[in-house]
C-alpha cells in the first residue's frame, strides 16, 4: 500500500472517529438533559401540577434574568424519536407512560382546558385526550369523534387510544 492511499484511509478514519465522538457527546448531553427534565416533570406531577408535567412550562430564572423552558413528559418522550438516534433510552418510554397516566388522571375541566389549548398543535398526545373526552362526556361523543377524525385519528380506533390510557 502506498503512502498516499494510507494517508487517505487514515484521514477518513479520523473523520469517522470525530463524527462518532460528536454523536456520542450529543447523545449523552441529551440523555442527561432528558433525565433532568424528567425529574422536574415528576416533581410537578407529584405536586398535582399535571398539565405542566405533561407539556412543560416556562419559569423565570433570576440568576439568568430570563425565562427558562422546562420540558414535560411529552417532549421528553420525543427527544430520542429520530430514526437515526440510537440507542433509545428507557427514559423516553417511561416519560410517554407518565404522559398517558397523567392524561387519564386530569379532571374533566382540566382535560377540556388541556384539549382546547393543544388541539391546534401537533401534539402526539392529542388523540388520547380526545379519546378520553369522548368516553367521559357521552352527551358530546359525536363532537369528540368528529374532532378525533379531523385531528388525524383513524376511523374506528378511538377505543384503542382509550384502552392504552387505562392499561
Amino acid at each position: 500500500m502506498n503512502k498516499k492511499r494510507l494517508k487517505k484511509i487514515i484521514i477518513i478514519l479520523i473523520i469517522i472517529g470525530i463524527v462518532v465522538l460528536a454523536y456520542f457527546i450529543g447523545w449523552v448531553e441529551t440523555y442527561f438533559l432528558a433525565k433532568k427534565y424528567f425529574e422536574n416533570a415528576l416533581l410537578k406531577y407529584e405536586k398535582g401540577e399535571i398539565a405542566e408535567a405533561i407539556d412543560g412550562y416556562e419559569q423565570y430564572d433570576e440568576g439568568k434574568g430570563e425565562y427558562v423552558y422546562w420540558a414535560g413528559f411529552v417532549q421528553i418522550s420525543t427527544m430520542f424519536d429520530s430514526r437515526f438516534c440510537f440507542p433509545k433510552p428507557d427514559i423516553s418510554s417511561k416519560a410517554w407512560g407518565f404522559s398517558l397516566t397523567a392524561i387519564a388522571e386530569l379532571g374533566d375541566e382540566q382535560l377540556m382546558s388541556y384539549f382546547k389549548k393543544n388541539m391546534r398543535q401537533n401534539s402526539p398526545i392529542i388523540l388520547y385526550v380526545c379519546s378520553e373526552l369522548y368516553h367521559r362526556m357521552p352527551d358530546n361523543s359525536k363532537y369528540f369523534l368528529l374532532l378525533y377524525e379531523k385531528l388525524g385519528g383513524e376511523y374506528g380506533k378511538i377505543d384503542n387510544y382509550y384502552q392504552e390510557l387505562h392499561e
